[in-house]
């Protein structure tokens, strides 16, 4: 952990003559700007974050909800929410639900609906994960491993799998508890 610090600043001295000796290093104004030119205010930390990966898989994003086997959604209100951010989508879920007689009144599983592999990824992860609520029973199918395969991006947007390399990040904490409980974003393979 890096303190970047600016004595002329009230909250960067506070922080510093309280906290100063719990960080490995302590950088000052104005010379500090040249290896963070991006520091925006006082106090300042830098925190280390090592490489990760994220799963970009239909299989993660559905999984990490503890309730998804519970979750589903109505055709209506697919369609009702589609034209503000998925365009492309829109004649899409018409035909869909044209072509398979669904009525406004239809209910999907999530599950369902990525076990339905004509079904593309994105719209699932889209409109399936942003608009699913409880539908009062559990799915009596199991999520298909397949769904691991499946990228929630379209085409070669971003990989399966996504590798971040190790970084460094500012924070701008107020005590040093906001230092030790800031969580480093970190993705997972499940």
């Amino acid at each position: 952990m890096i303190l970047l610090h600016d004595s002329q600043n009230k909250e960067s001295r506070d922080f510093y003559f309280k906290y100063k000796s719990e960080f490995e290093k302590v950088l000052f104004y104005p010379e500090l700007l040249k290896v963070y030119p991006t520091v925006a205010k006082f106090p300042a930390v830098v925190l280390d974050v090592p490489e990760y990966t994220i799963d970009n898989s239909l299989w993660y994003h559905v999984t990490k909800r503890a309730n998804y086997r519970r979750l589903g959604f109505g055709v209506k209100s697919i369609v009702k929410s589609l034209p503000t951010f998925c365009s492309p989508g829109i004649d899409w879920v018409y035909s869909y639900s044209k072509k398979n007689n669904l009525d406004d009144g239809f209910e999907m599983f999530l599950i369902e609906a990525c076990n339905d592999f004509t079904i593309p990824a994105e719209y699932v992860a889209t409109w399936g994960l942003k608009f699913a609520y409880d539908l009062g029973s559990e799915c009596k199918q199991e999520l298909d491993p397949k769904n691991k395969e499946r990228c929630i991006y379209k085409d070669s947007e971003k990989p399966l799998l996504e590798i971040v390399p190790a970084h460094q990040v500012i924070i701008y904490p107020n005590t040093l508890e906001d230092v030790l409980n800031y969580k480093i974003p970190m993705g997972s393979r499940s």
